[in-house]
């Protein structure tokens, strides 16, 4: 590598010293900015003296450069200018000769060093030069998810492009083919005469079509992926923990997250015409444990149980090829858990052919005749037996590259790059991305914030929330396309979403089992259990998914009401796309069902019949369940699609596709837009509830209380109209209730963890809401008449407002609260409007591994004789109340309901309670 006439180095030279990232380090900047800061000390011996190399090519390199540099400064007018006055023009130009004299030995010494590299090159040996190859490729910026697992994965995962068929017809089932498999299967059991019994597949085992000189699973294709470092930021998760998490051991000493470059098939071919169909599973999603070919074209298939069980069965997802076209083939799923499937309703497998994607751009489509689910007849250990899912299919071309699924494939990659796109730089006005905790495999949790973030920090404060979750069951991947059309919408520029944006305040998590999603499981996660059932005590190290979104809730709570809580699931038996409820007291009777009734009418894919709002035993461990019992949320649902299709409307008897998927997301948010926003399309509804389930005489109906709450915001909005530009103490408080005495002024610096600066008003001890406040719900009374009276003066509340307000300073005076007092009127609607009690709150996260003390005799005969002197007291403010109604009926006085919320001070709301 030698310099160039004119002095500089060659373009080769220069090129190694700006590409390498070696050469772009801060000790080349350093020694240069070195050289340049004490050029005017610069002498013949000490500058050759620095530029000595040791043999090293980095070392000539970067010796010529520096000589350069230094024989430029020499040059200059300004640096010659300076020498002329120490020394004669004589010892400038020999020091310039030396100069030029060590640059052409080390270009020679370069030039050597070149050769003698290429001839070590050649004889080194292949073990180092595959591990040089392994350090490019853990440079490479790929991503790449962690298994947890020991199975092997190749990095390299499937792309599908999403168009398809507008409609998708369900399959015509005839009633006698169950039967007349069934039959087929006891025959084959039963005489044991099967021509092949050749296992072709299994992505665990190692394969015996591999001799000993040529190795199944290639070691220096082996992509090491890095440990992960103990958390040291905690704030980086601020609902996750702090220990250590995607070792690539695990806890007998095997590997794990094995991903390699290339996976060699496992059946290799035989001969040139061998028609054998060679299977692959082990990508990220798939789901293929083994292939037993039968016959020339039937194969056994037997699916991979979720991690760590035997029971759970249902998700499929594998590719095929050395397909031979216009020939039957017949495929048998044998290991099938659940009694009943949608594929006796007309269900097809769904088929992608990369051929037909290139040649037609088309990409899915449901495939496949003669399907069958049905019972055969292999023994379960636990008892019972397995069942089969059975179907014929004609592939369109040769050798092509075929994917078979259950739904379409949505994997946790395909889940963060459409965050990536939708959480940028442009759009942090609209959503921002956070990580809500670390998985059991190492992998991050995400969770999206959508608001209007160019809002006052006091209207951010007062919005109520909405948390919506999905894909906590990984094999029910169509709950993942609808939450991709809401994420859409949210942050479009529609005017619908930008209301939502300007008046809620939205927490999503798109994916709650990541884990089980990347390894293709259909219902657990790494810890072999259905999270959809650990949600009233989740444990933070084997759950940390469930525990941190209740964390995150609970913090949510803090500072904003929740409004509305969703849960995106799939489902495997009914049609339609409908929802779950928790059935609410009397009080709040019908209130659960408002939105769901709304959501059918935006969309004739959703039915109302087959929503259902009862609590079963043993539902009462999911998410709706324990979200509406622990946080009091009467709008806690959980939304199933069908993996078939609807039952009405245009798409009558086809399947979901992709693009219905994607706009039953947008018809959520439309329907809640609905829900806030479209009072006359609210009160049809529950004119339509009301007539479904009629109500006793005694009790009000949702339309007086509808009508009750419009009043009440008409009210209020008169009475506050001058303080919407200006938020005073007084006006507005961070709760989101319409309380009255306390406001929040700011946000801190992490939006996801929303935790409120609460300043108060005045000098009012009372005015400063404490982190954990809890709200009590007022004590029930069975009272006659109207539920309240103002004297003829029209400012003396005389019915429960009075009682309350003396019940709650009965408890200020014990010592035993700082109370807050709510106003009559409020801002948000009574229909609405729920509280917490703190018998819940405290039940909550930060208490899962303590249990209930059970309380002694002795302070249960001492509730005895309180509830007996407060019902005492009770009767005697009734007398007084009906004595002050009388008079102010006797004086005219006008009828008004009050319905006051009790704000309590944390530290003590038990023993206010």
């Amino acid at each position: 590598m030698r310099p160039n006439l004119n002095g500089v180095p060659s373009q080769s030279m220069m090129s190694n010293l700006t590409n390498d990232s070696q050469f772009y380090l801060p000790h080349l900047r350093s020694e240069t900015q070195q050289l340049n800061s004490s050029s005017s000390n610069i002498t013949a011996d000490s500058s050759l003296t620095a530029f000595q190399t040791n043999g090293n090519q980095v070392d000539i390199q970067i010796g010529v450069l520096m000589i350069l540099q230094t024989r430029s400064l020499l040059s200059g007018s300004s640096f010659n200018s300076s020498m002329r006055s120490h020394s004669t023009e004589k010892q400038t130009s020999m020091f310039l000769s030396k100069l030029d004299s060590k640059i052409s030995q080390l270009s020679q010494d370069d030039s050597n060093m070149i050769s003698k590299n290429s001839t070590n090159q050649t004889q080194q040996n292949p073990l180092k030069n595959q591990t040089r190859r392994q350090q490019v490729q853990k440079a490479l910026p790929t991503f790449l998810p962690k298994t947890g697992i020991e199975q092997p994965f190749t990095k390299d995962r499937p792309r599908f492009i999403e168009n398809h068929k507008e409609f998708e017809p369900i399959q015509f089932m005839n009633p006698y083919l169950v039967e007349e498999f069934q039959r087929q299967d006891s025959e084959k059991t039963m005489s044991g005469n099967n021509t092949l019994q050749r296992i072709v597949y299994d992505c665990l085992d190692p394969s015996p079509f591999y001799d000993g000189q040529e190795a199944y699973l290639d070691e220096n294709d082996a992509i090491e992926i890095p440990n992960e470092e103990q958390n040291t930021d905690y704030r980086k998760y601020p609902y996750g923990q702090n220990f250590s998490f995607g070792q690539n051991v695990n806890a007998r000493g095997m590997r794990v997250n094995r991903f390699y470059q290339k996976l060699k098939p496992y059946y290799v071919l035989q001969q040139e015409n061998d028609n054998t169909l060679i299977f692959e599973s082990r990508f990220e999603s798939g789901n293929l444990r083994r292939a037993v070919q039968v016959s020339e074209f039937e194969y056994d298939l037997i699916l991979k149980y979720d991690y760590g069980t035997s029971n759970y069965t249902q998700w499929y997802y594998f590719k095929i090829s050395n397909m031979r076209k216009d020939v039957t083939y017949k495929f048998n799923i044998i290991n099938l858990i659940k009694p009943e499937s949608s594929y006796n309703q007309g269900m097809r497998p769904l088929l992608y052919s990369k051929k037909e994607a290139d040649e037609n751009n088309i990409g899915w489509s449901r495939e496949g005749y003669n399907i069958a689910y049905f019972q055969n007849s292999m023994k379960k250990k636990g008892g019972g037996f397995y069942h089969t899912l059975t179907f014929s299919v004609n592939f369109p071309y040769d050798n092509d590259d075929v994917y078979l699924a259950h739904c379409y494939p949505y994997t946790y990659s395909n889940c963060c790059e459409f965050l990536n796109q939708i959480c940028t730089q442009d759009t942090k006005d609209k959503i921002r991305k956070t990580v809500l905790c670390k998985t059991l495999a190492g992998n991050d949790c995400e969770m999206v914030i959508i608001t209007n973030f160019t809002s006052r920090p006091e209207e951010i404060a007062i919005r109520r929330a909405i948390v919506l979750t999905s894909r906590v069951h990984p094999g029910e991947s169509n709950a993942s396309f609808i939450m991709h059309g809401t994420l859409e919408y949210l942050v479009s520029d529609e005017e619908g979403a930008k209301y939502l944006r300007n008046n809620y305040v939205f927490k999503i998590i798109p994916m709650l089992n990541p884990d089980g999603v990347i390894i293709g499981n259909y219902r657990c996660s790494l810890s072999t259990q259905d999270l959809n059932r650990q949600w009233t005590f989740p444990n933070s190290k084997q759950y940390p998914e469930n525990y941190a979104t209740k964390l995150m809730m609970r913090k949510t709570l803090e500072s904003r009401e929740i409004l509305f809580y969703c849960d995106y699931h799939g489902h495997s038996r009914q049609k339609n796309l409908f929802m779950y409820g928790c059935q609410n007291q009397k009080a709040d009777r019908l209130k659960e069902r408002i939105f769901p009734l709304l959501f059918s009418k935006n969309t004739e894919n959703f039915s109302f019949n087959n929503c259902s709002f009862v609590v079963q035993k043993s539902r009462e461990s999911t998410a709706r369940v324990v979200m509406w019992r622990e946080f009091n949320l009467i709008n806690s649902f959980t939304l199933e699609c069908s993996f078939c299709g609807p039952t009405s409307g245009i798409y009558k008897d086809c399947q979901f596709t992709i693009s219905i998927l994607k706009d039953l997301g947008k018809q959520f948010c439309i329907s809640l837009i609905d829900y806030v926003k479209n009072d006359l399309k609210v009160r049809e509804v529950i004119d339509e509830l009301e007539q479904l389930f009629p109500l006793n005489k005694t009790e009000d109906g949702l339309s007086s209380q509808y009508c009750q709450s419009i009043q009440q915001d008409q009210d209020n909005q008169y009475k506050n109209e001058n303080n919407t530009n200006n938020i005073a103490p007084s006006s507005k408080n961070g709760n989101g209730n319409g309380q009255y005495g306390t406001y929040i002024v700011g946000l801190e610096q992490q939006a996801e963890d929303e935790k409120m600066a609460v300043n108060g008003s005045g000098d009012d001890k009372n005015s400063v809401i404490k982190k954990n406040a809890n709200t009590v719900k007022p004590i029930k009374k069975k009272t006659q008449g109207t539920n309240g009276a103002l004297t003829s003066k029209g400012n003396q509340i005389v019915s429960q407002h009075t009682y309350k307000k003396q019940q709650s300073e009965q408890i200020q005076q014990n010592g035993k609260g700082a109370v807050n007092y709510a106003a009559p009127n409020s801002n948000s609607n009574y229909m609405y409007r729920h509280s917490l009690s703190s018998e819940n709150m405290a039940s909550g996260l930060g208490k899962y591994e303590e249990q209930k003390k059970i309380p002694s005799k002795e302070s249960k005969t001492q509730g005895k004789q309180k509830k007996a002197k407060n019902k005492k007291s009770s009767k005697q403010n009734l007398q007084n109340e009906d004595q002050a109604i009388q008079n102010a009926n006797n004086n005219g006085g006008s009828v008004k309901i009050s319905l006051p919320t009790v704000k309590v001070d944390s530290q003590s709301s038990a023993n206010s309670h």
